[in-house]
């Protein structure tokens, strides 16, 4: 199949990247169009997509004219800003979320895609996309998840030897929780050995720079902690589980998270301990120091729940099941397996 994906910067691209390697690991021909290197006329003439995977926010007059031209040959399918009852009374000043416009809604009506998705499930599903049904759009929860072609089988390596690591960037809108939660943590007066690495400068001198993406899984596995901090929509509204659990998790690192109720919908106490304060959060990360088997034991859990349920593969299968190809999404579930199996301690998949 003849995959055309829209890129997007920032932290969604790392996303569609991981479809794309699960889609080219199955035999597609997965290919990004960049909309600022190349018209969307000669991007669609020269690849003729079988499958298209944009965004409702991404729908300019060229688009919709390509989509159209080739209705009956080519499935849609959107990544979708957020319309429902929860974003009605939304402080849109206080939270970006990315909410729908009247444009989008023309524009997705012209299209017609096949069904549009947003990163929840479940009742935030139904809270944050459920106006879609108003024009008669499908609208499906596809969840953030872990990258098996990057971060399975993390290795400790002395190095990385710490406490606690975090790998992320730090900006205005997400520092308002990592400054309430990651920046005490690097205080001298805590007694923690802190590794912080991202592509953005943190204000700690335990900020060691940027590292190399085949790096980070070694990083997860050598620190006895490895903190995930949402952004605040997700701690105040309880939606949006980002990437970082996950793939902690599917390295074989042990993580504690911010509490958000999504996340705690996904994971058990015990596959995921998450702290409700920045206090609670701080005495979760000592404790579980102090006690590293029990660490040991909850992360095995939760490793087993991410790679059971929640890689890029799940998703990508999810894609076909719900565009009714039942055996695109097999032969994705047999690459799944295949990887799974290269790990030592594979024998779990036979229970």
């Amino acid at each position: 199949m003849k995959v055309l994906c829209e890129y997007s910067p920032g932290g969604s691209s790392f996303v569609r990247s991981a479809w794309g390697r699960v889609f080219r690991a199955c035999g597609h021909d997965f290919r990004f169009w960049v909309p600022e290197t190349k018209s969307a006329f000669d991007a669609f003439a020269e690849f003729e997509p079988e499958l298209y995977i944009g965004t409702t926010y991404g729908l300019p007059n060229a688009v919709i004219k390509c989509l159209k031209a080739r209705q009956g040959r080519i499935r849609t399918i959107l990544f979708a800003s957020a319309w429902g009852p929860w974003i009605a009374d939304l402080d849109k000043a206080k939270y970006p979320v990315v909410v729908v416009t009247d444009d989008e809604k023309r524009g997705v009506e012209q299209v017609r895609p096949d069904f549009v998705f947003i990163h929840a499930h479940g009742k935030y599903l139904e809270g944050t996309m459920s106006g879609w049904s108003e024009i008669g759009v499908p609208y499906r929860g596809v969840l953030n998840a872990a990258d098996l072609y990057i971060y399975l089988g993390g290795q400790f390596r002395p190095e990385f030897e710490c406490d606690i690591a975090f790998v992320g960037g730090r900006w205005p809108y997400k520092a308002r929780n990592i400054d309430r939660y990651i920046l005490p943590l690097c205080e001298k007066s805590k007694g923690l050995r802190a590794k912080v690495f991202g592509n953005t400068v943190w204000p700690v001198g335990q900020y060691l720079g940027t590292v190399r993406d085949e790096e980070v899984k070694d990083i997860f596995c050598s620190a006895l902690v490895c903190p995930s901090v949402s952004e605040p929509h997700s701690t105040d509204l309880g939606w949006d589980v980002i990437e970082r659990p996950f793939k902690v998790l599917a390295s074989g690192g042990f993580c504690v998270g911010d509490f958000v109720q999504e996340a705690r919908d996904l994971f058990a106490e015990d596959e995921l301990p998450m702290g409700r304060s920045p206090e609670e959060f701080e005495a979760l990360i000592h404790h579980f120091i102090k006690d590293r088997y029990l660490a040991a034991e909850i992360a095995a859990k939760g490793r087993a729940k991410v790679l059971t349920r929640h890689t890029y593969h799940d998703r990508v299968a999810q894609f076909f099941t719900d565009l009714g190809m039942p055996h695109e999404a097999k032969t994705v579930f047999q690459d799944k397996e295949r990887l799974l199996r290269t790990l030592p301690e594979a024998a779990w998949l036979q229970d």
